[in-house]
């Protein structure tokens, strides 16, 4: 008879050794693998809801003001408070919603609008002629990094109390009023970031002058805003898993409002 050969107790420890460190490796591998496209499917999520809300904000913008008092006929007299007439931008004033115009920065306007807290208002729906106007709302709590919206019904209130009632979060991690430690860790990646170690606001304000249009100072009143330049400062939460640097990316628009100003 002739002796069959097969394979010996330390080929086999061998062989199973090497299975063992081949499957190892690639499970090692495809678990990396899959970190990374979860920690970059984040990011793309993240930066494409702030292209959203980018396009969304300029929108509201270029909508704000329709339809003013001047696109109703004689016989139908509107005014500030009505809630079939927008103005471009709401503000609160000490005699009401608002009885007439007022000034900016710190003055009679009260807090709106300002670099991280604005509300539009317009009928979102163009075809709908006599619906209600909206008061839609931006804005960015100091000390938060989620960007709040609200959309209400205007009436004869004060809009800041309105809206209030129904913010809700609308973009997580705006960095744009990080605080001095926040901004310090962000421009080790990034140094060129927050010029002068400032905040940069969200909204900044163009106006109409008798000079043309100029940055707007505490001399101008909500109705003589023309442009609003609009920046977002957006982080994920994830960092790079190479380098584990932030992921930031800054986003520029400019939205002019195309509606009368009065």
């Amino acid at each position: 008879m002739k002796r069959q050969k097969g394979f010996s107790l330390i080929e086999l420890m061998v062989v199973a050794a090497v299975f063992t460190i081949i499957t190892g490796a690639v499970f090692t591998v495809l678990i990396v693998a899959e970190q990374r496209y979860k920690v970059e499917s984040e990011i793309l999520n993240s930066f494409n809801g702030a292209n959203v809300a980018m396009d969304q904000i300029t929108r509201d913008i270029h909508q704000a003001g329709y339809p003013p008092a001047n696109s109703y006929a004689a016989g139908v007299p509107q005014n500030f408070t009505s809630n079939l007439t927008a103005l471009p931008f709401a503000w609160p004033s000490v005699n009401g919603y608002p009885a007439a115009t007022c000034t900016m920065g710190g003055g009679t306007c009260g807090a709106f609008p300002s670099n991280f807290d604005i509300i539009v208002e317009e009928n979102p729906d163009p075809s709908a002629p006599g619906a209600s106007v909206q008061w839609i709302r931006y804005q960015l709590p100091a000390g938060s990094h989620t960007l709040l919206r609200a959309m209400t019904p205007k009436v004869n209130a004060a809009p800041g109390g309105q809206t209030n009632q129904v913010l809700a979060p609308y973009l997580d991690g705006v960095m744009n009023n990080a605080s001095a430690a926040e901004m310090a860790a962000i421009k080790q990646y990034y140094p060129n970031m927050f010029p002068g170690n400032a905040q940069v606001p969200i909204f900044t304000y163009i106006c109409d002058t008798a000079a043309g249009p100029a940055p707007c100072t505490v001399a101008n009143g909500p109705l003589d805003i023309r442009e609003v330049q609009i920046t977002l400062i957006v982080q994920t939460s994830a960092p790079d898993m190479r380098n584990r640097m932030p992921r930031i990316v800054t986003l520029t628009g400019q939205a002019e409002r195309f509606n009368p100003n009065k």
